[in-house]
């Protein structure tokens, strides 16, 4: 499935105070995503929409992609770079898995929801960049 974790910024800042302020939250860590899951391509083709480009078709099978990540680490370090490739091993790693977050806690805790639309957030950062760039 490859379902990414994301959250949008207005639901976080309120949860991170709220953490913060409770002395129950001591010691704890919470998961924090929303609650419709979002696979990665329907991530990029998100994106992709709000840029005005065309939706991703094509996938590279990971061992292809893999190999291809190490040879442009390699080229990299070989070139004495010190920038880290636009895309990196760990990132097709992330990429590629399929995370399924518990918000229990969150919710229990800190009244978590993940209600807000991935859609609108994407739709607006997208215009924000595009604008300043």
């Amino acid at each position: 499935t490859n379902r990414v974790p994301c959250v949008v910024v207005e639901e976080l800042v309120p949860a991170i105070v709220r953490s913060a302020t409770l002395k129950s939250s001591i010691g704890k860590s919470y998961n924090l995503s929303g609650r419709t899951p979002i696979t990665q391509l329907e991530y990029m083709n998100l994106h992709a929409s709000a840029a005005g480009l065309r939706c991703l078709k094509r996938k590279i099978p990971f061992r292809l992609a893999h190999a291809s990540l190490a040879a442009l680490e390699g080229l990299y370090r070989a070139a004495q770079r010190v920038d880290e490739p636009y895309c990196t091993r760990i990132a097709l790693a992330f990429a590629a898995n399929d995370f399924n977050i518990d918000c229990s806690l969150a919710k229990r805790d800190l009244s978590w929801k993940g209600e807000a639309s991935y859609e609108e957030a994407i739709f607006r950062a997208v215009e924000w960049i595009l604008k300043w760039g």
